[in-house]
């Protein structure tokens, strides 16, 4: 496995505090996991620019929020950091824990395939420590992944996903009357959403799609950011990889057509952008989802 680098902020922290990380994997798409252990320990982030799902494994009762000093963890509790959070915790006695790094195109595009909704418009659970076993139940396989193992990154991403998933659909909620400034009408962006996913078979550019939305392409590309929450390069990037993996998936199309039909300039830049964001190449990961090599 090629050495991965792990930049978010709160795994950077962790790594400066007294903290000792027991394992960690990039699971695709810009998430990653961590397994930590710690002590006697005070650590504060700052708004770290992603999400981040722990779910304490052992020890944890003199764990607590310093803004919510009555709520304490335990084995088997989660407790969620949203990426505009600032926050202090304390730790008392041992404690380990599994993190789980969401980067905000990920709940980005799930909030829009699930809610329909922008992801300004949703809320997570603000609270220190929440119990779901059944969350719990997809965050805690990712613990056997072995971080040797290229195959890991697979079986990883999708229980990644399925977590995000769940997270939304139960953890989160549309902001009470939400004010809105800037970004796309709703109408614009289900339109722009449907002709980007019809033609990533093409060389698209800021100018076609900012056209598309009958938009400057400086107002386009602010107020894309605003109502998709990433700039819309990342967002079609993101698209192209997911219906390169349905393609693959479905296990009929050679890899040079699957490269053409998600946009790719060719089958060599197809399995470098791949590989980035799932930690495969093409032609693995469709033997492990089919059985079938390329």
């Amino acid at each position: 496995m090629s050495p991965v680098s792990f930049d978010y902020p709160v795994f950077q922290r962790l790594s400066h505090s007294r903290a000792n990380l027991e394992h960690a994997l990039c699971v695709g798409d810009g998430m990653a996991i961590a397994v930590w252990n710690n002590r006697h320990d005070a650590v504060h982030y700052a708004p770290p620019g992603h999400h981040t799902l722990s779910l304490y494994l052992e020890g944890g009762y003199g764990t607590f929020r310093r803004d919510r000093a009555g709520e304490r963890g335990a084995p088997g509790r989660l407790c969620l950091l949203s990426d505009e959070e600032d926050s202090e915790w304390v730790i008392n006695g041992p404690l380990r824990f599994l993190h789980l790094y969401i980067p905000p195109a990920v709940l980005s595009a799930h909030a829009l395939a699930l809610a329909d909704l922008e992801p300004r418009e949703l809320e997570l659970a603000r609270t220190a420590f929440f119990d779901d076993a059944e969350l719990a139940g997809l965050l805690r396989p990712l613990l056997a992944l072995p971080g040797s193992d290229p195959d890991a990154h697979v079986a990883g991403n999708a229980l990644a996903h399925e977590t995000v998933a769940r997270l939304i659909g139960s953890h989160a909620r549309r902001r009470h009357a939400p004010r809105l400034s800037g970004g796309l009408a709703p109408a614009v962006r289900r339109r722009l959403t449907d002709w980007l996913d019809a033609h990533l078979d093409q060389p698209l550019t800021l100018g076609s799609m900012a056209r598309e939305a009958h938009l400057s392409e400086f107002h386009f590309a602010r107020m894309f950011r605003r109502s998709f929450g990433v700039p819309p390069q990342v967002w079609l990037h993101t698209r192209r990889i997911a219906r390169a993996r349905q393609l693959l998936e479905a296990g009929a199309l050679p890899l040079t057509s699957v490269a053409l039909a998600c946009g790719f300039a060719s089958a060599s830049h197809f399995s470098n952008r791949f590989r980035q964001a799932t930690g495969v190449s093409p032609s693995r990961y469709r033997t492990l989802k089919t059985g079938k090599t390329a």
